[in-house]
């Protein structure tokens, strides 16, 4: 095991010499990082994603179908619900990881006729099995440019001096409704407006959350768990 945050910086020394990579990610941001590194290194790879109920799986191989081919661009920063605020049923989890398996398994053996993406719903019984293919304006499959492995401004991360606090600016400006968010909040701790903010009290730490995706997060000054709270609260 190697304890790494992937990022632009790291993703080919990390991914290179793998023979398949199998998603667990939690966040889309490192899902493209991760996806135009197996394009770059020509490794075919499994997203899987899960919400509430819900959930996705799609091989996606060298050459497209990629995840760009399905997802042209990541979503804005809290424009998504996450497995915080919405929550995940485990049973979800369970069939989307059955199922990256299989995918896995039969890319090993060279026995994946072709990609499909996989919509389900747990709950409503829903099944939907799509084919899926390259586009041929892609950037990333088609390799005319792999941005996320770019390491541009990104994603600021600072940790406050003095304060035990840090501040994440997203690399995307978002809109994010506050008062939308706030109903989120409301199953997983105190929530309150404090002006331009809304605040997610959890006890220890506490989160301040800007319209723009900006936040403050109070109660630690180290950054991996800033990420992650944010990741866990806000989204990408």
């Amino acid at each position: 095991a190697v304890d790494e945050d992937l990022t632009a910086g790291n993703a080919l020394a990390l991914l290179e010499g793998a023979d398949l990579v199998v998603d667990g990610l939690d966040n889309m941001t490192t899902r493209y990082v991760v996806n135009d590194a197996c394009m770059e290194l020509g490794i075919p790879w499994v997203y899987g994603g899960i919400v509430v109920t819900g959930g996705l799986v799609a091989p996606l191989l060298p050459g497209g179908p990629c995840l760009r081919c399905l997802f042209p661009e990541p979503p804005e920063a809290g424009s998504l619900p996450t497995c915080e605020s919405a929550g995940i049923h485990p049973s979800a989890a369970g069939v989307v990881a059955s199922i990256q398996v299989a995918h896995a398994t039969r890319l090993a053996l060279g026995q994946l006729d072709r990609p499909r993406l996989i919509a389900l719903d747990i709950w409503t019984d829903d099944w939907r099995v799509m084919d899926i293919e390259a586009r041929t304006e892609c950037p990333s499959c088609s390799g005319s440019n792999r941005e996320f492995l770019e390491e541009g401004p990104g994603e600021a991360v600072t940790s406050l001096c003095g304060q035990d606090a840090v501040q994440i600016n997203p690399a995307r400006q978002a809109s994010i409704d506050l008062d939308a968010r706030a109903r989120e909040w409301e199953k997983v701790g105190q929530v309150s407006r404090r002006g331009p903010m809304l605040v997610l009290d959890l006890g220890d730490v506490s989160i301040h959350l800007f319209t723009t995706g900006r936040a403050l997060v109070k109660g630690t000054a180290e950054v991996a768990m800033a990420k992650s709270l944010y990741t866990r609260y806000v989204g990408n």
